[in-house]
């Protein structure tokens, strides 16, 4: 049974959108060729590199403490959609 509000939902902060309330909150790295997906849940699977935690060193904001960053291909993100709510960041050029 596929759970309510799953799926991705992007925003543009640029444009005067809000983020939306969502559990993994999502960035294409054109860079890097992946999201990066910031979450409070522990992720694995395929496709799917955990790279650091937030904490006081590396983050401003005290309410994402403890937060994890992963690398995610687009297959893996894919997944990801299907079980989780996600905001994706677009940001203009």
């Amino acid at each position: 049974m596929k759970k309510a509000n799953v799926g991705a939902t992007i925003y543009r902060p640029e444009m005067g959108d809000r983020k939306p309330i969502a559990e993994i909150e999502a960035f294409f790295s054109s860079v890097m060729g992946k999201f990066r997906v910031k979450t409070h849940l522990e992720l694995k699977g395929r496709g799917i590199k955990f790279y650091d935690t937030y904490n006081e060193n590396n983050c401003n904001n005290p309410a994402k403490y403890g937060w994890n960053i992963y690398y995610v291909t687009q297959a893996a993100y894919n997944k990801l959609e299907k079980e989780y709510a996600i905001a994706q960041e677009v940001l203009l050029d």
